[in-house]
């Protein structure tokens, strides 16, 4: 919809002093407003108003701004597609800043007829352009609670995106410094932005799942057909295809996952492939710091007559500390004693003395007020003697463990979070205290006998999926959970040493949904936790 003329930028913040006689922050002031019609419009019964007061508008009553622009004109006349500046009827006069600006050629220079622009313009102040009774256009969206007006800088001019949308606040945005008679400094034709990423954790642990959504705007005036967003790091790249069009101020989202498989900083790059005219905001960059965990619950007893916990030392590093264990009702322990716990080391924390009668040879830590763990469900905290967190664990039942069975993790660096980490101890004295879990599963890069082509497989379906294990380990079984734990079964059996499978993404006629699922690999001797990700 044409509206003649808009509110295109607005500069009521100049530089200088605010106050005071013939100050840069009064006289400096200004409105610029854009014919958007192919017809010359007259300005002659227009109107300009603030909170305060509505003044007409005028030509600009002194010819000795063309001292300052000679290409300019002054007149009640706005050409077609041609930009005009209201200024203050004081703007040429002495002073700091004096006559700052240098406008575009051919615009239009208009003032008042009152000293002022309204009654002075203010950050708080809505604009309305009115043509008799009729208010044309607004600037702040008075009838709407938002951000706007904005707040700006001294010297920095609020300018509107397109002026050929309404007055919203997403149209409106503050300048690189000010265009008074020229193209906003904020306005593209073509113009698709990354505005911002979200991760579900900057600082996940190893081999931790990070679930990042990407939020696109397009800020030009041209509608963008299809488009693709590339999300890039050290080993991987995803492609996801946007299907346009996209018109000015449309949005789109995308959500995807990365496994990151190195200790150290994590770089994640996303960046689309539209030609426009604003490419810095067509790529950026997310820095996620990856730490392997140091100390860590690896182990849990919550239904027998002697419960207990064990922790491990996952680390390189050696701790010199005692420990703290609280439950979810904040019940809380004493500390044990200082340990010296070094890198790949037990130990177990009870409450219950008793606990050397059923594992004679596993040195435990034995702690007043250790938390009476619950059967069904239950949220144990890892703390040091000074109350900083080492680790936390959630579970239910589901997880996994019976009366005299604790549950395990299949590795102690999978995260302590996700159910999928935990299961059944399978030993049969019901728990693996001080030595490691009869449910342990090594990563690629450890000592294994099974491994995967690649530590984390990202794959399109019907890409092959390459393996190898040793001879003597029978045949080798793939079975298939959400990242919840859900189970979908198994999907596949190899019995050759070398195999080579080629997979659609269906379990039981059944095409599962795009995401990331793990695949749990079991031989005779060996069993292995990977994630694959589904995709178009």
């Amino acid at each position: 919809m044409l509206f003649s003329l808009v509110i295109n930028e607005v500069m009521y913040n100049p530089k200088g002093a605010e106050s005071g006689t013939d100050s840069p922050g009064d006289r400096n002031e200004y409105v610029e407003l854009y014919n958007e019609t192919d017809d010359t419009v007259c300005i002659d019964g227009y109107f300009i108003k603030d909170n305060m007061e509505k003044d007409s508008i005028v030509p600009f009553p002194d010819t000795l701004i063309y001292d300052f622009c000679d290409s300019c004109t002054i007149s009640n006349l706005i050409p077609p597609h041609a930009y005009a500046v209201i200024l203050d009827r004081d703007y040429l006069h002495q002073g700091e800043y004096h006559a700052p600006y240098r406008f575009g050629k051919n615009t239009v220079l208009l003032s008042t007829y009152d000293t002022d622009i309204g009654n002075g313009l203010s950050e708080n102040d809505n604009l309305f352009l009115i043509k008799g009774n009729d208010t044309i256009d607004t600037y702040g969206t008075p009838d709407e609670q938002d951000a706007l007006p904005l707040s700006s800088k001294d010297g920095i001019s609020i300018e509107r995106l397109n002026p050929y949308y309404k007055d919203d606040v997403k149209n409106w945005a503050l300048s690189d410094s000010c265009t008074p008679g020229y193209k906003n400094s904020v306005s593209f034709e073509k113009d698709l932005s990354i505005d911002s990423v979200f991760v579900s954790s900057f600082m996940p642990p190893l081999l931790d799942t990070v679930k990042y959504t990407v939020f696109l705007t397009n800020k030009g005036w041209e509608d963008i057909g299809d488009f693709y967003i590339t999300v890039k790091t050290e080993t991987e790249t995803e492609r996801y295809l946007i299907n346009g069009p996209l018109g000015f101020l449309q949005t789109r989202t995308i959500t995807g996952y990365i496994v990151p498989l190195k200790k150290g900083l994590f770089t994640l790059t996303f960046y689309h492939n539209v030609l426009d005219e604003r490419p810095e905001n067509d790529t950026t960059y997310m820095y996620l710091t990856i730490q392997i965990p140091q100390i860590v619950i690896n182990e849990i007893m919550y239904d027998d007559t002697v419960e207990w916990i064990e922790i491990y030392n996952a680390s390189n590093e050696t701790l010199n500390t005692g420990f703290v264990v609280k439950d979810r009702s904040n019940a809380t322990s004493l500390p044990t004693n200082r340990v010296e716990f070094n890198p790949g080391d037990y130990l177990v924390i009870t409450g219950d003395s008793s606990f050397s009668n059923r594992f004679p040879d596993v040195p435990f830590a034995w702690v007043e007020g250790f938390p009476t763990l619950n059967n069904s469900y239950e949220t144990i905290y890892l703390l040091t003697q000074n109350g900083a967190l080492l680790d936390s664990v959630y579970y239910t039942s589901s997880y996994g463990g019976s009366f005299g069975k604790s549950i395990e993790k299949i590795n102690p660096y999978l995260p302590s979070s996700e159910k999928s980490s935990w299961k059944t101890c399978t030993d049969p004295k019901g728990g693996t205290p001080g030595r490691e879990n009869s449910v342990y599963a090594a990563f690629s890069g450890e000592k294994n006998k099974v491994s995967l082509s690649r530590h984390t497989i990202r794959y399109s379906l019907h890409e092959k999926i390459v393996f190898t294990f040793m001879q003597d380990e029978g045949p080798v079984r793939f079975y298939l959970f959400s990242l919840d734990g859900k189970p979908y079964g198994m999907i596949h059996y190899e019995s050759a040493p070398l195999g080579e499978w080629t997979w659609d993404g269906y379990v039981k006629s059944n095409k599962l949904p795009e995401g990331p699922y793990i695949v749990y690999i079991e031989c005779k001797h060996f069993r292995q936790k990977e994630i694959i990700v589904i995709e178009k």
